[in-house]
């Protein structure tokens, strides 16, 4: 079954989107596959397409001062660049893959027409990505919370840096209901 049966089918299980609309927005995009080392995008460059990953992996990394920062890893399955479905502005990160990585991609012209043309069918899915994106904030500030009240054990078992645990606990960032060892 391929990536795009495996989501029409999951979706139309799971969420208030028929199958056309699932074929609508999925099925205008087509599968692009990046070799090992290339970027799928760099910070800064204009957000042309959303995406599902069909096979492989991504680092999403920040770049700046002549070093990379690795935010997170993506694997199949994941949505990437999803900030194209509702913003012509520019990436915030770099998207890099080591190994290779084939993408499903859906053009941004495809969801603005969408957004135009369908609005019933657009919205559904924004309303589906903003309480994904709800969801991982959440588990961000749990895991904050998990790092604080683990601070000693992490440090001991030289599981991450000192340096590293500071910068994510900073003050200026404080975990919800947890307080920061300084």
């Amino acid at each position: 079954m391929s990536l795009l049966e495996n989501l029409l089918e999951t979706a139309v299980a799971t969420s208030e989107m028929s199958e056309s609309d699932i074929l609508f927005l999925f099925g205008k995009g087509e599968r692009k596959t990046y070799a090992p080392g290339e970027y799928l995008f760099h910070e800064a460059t204009p957000r042309l397409w959303a995406g599902i990953i069909e096979d492989g992996m991504v680092e999403l990394v920040r770049e700046g001062q002549g070093a990379s920062t690795l935010l997170s890893v993506l694997s199949k399955g994941a949505l990437i660049a999803e900030g194209a479905i509702m913003s012509d502005s520019s990436h915030d990160v770099s998207a890099f893959t080591r190994k290779g990585v084939t993408v499903w991609q859906v053009p941004r012209e495809i969801w603005q027409t969408a957004k135009e043309s369908f609005p019933d069918i657009y919205y559904r899915h924004v309303a589906r990505l903003a309480m994904r994106l709800r969801y991982a904030t959440e588990q961000l500030d749990l895991a904050r919370e998990l790092l604080a009240t683990n601070y000693d054990l992490l440090l001991q078992e030289k599981w991450v840096s000192e340096e590293a645990l500071e910068y994510i606990l900073k003050p200026e960032n404080p975990p919800q209901s947890t307080t920061v060892r300084k």
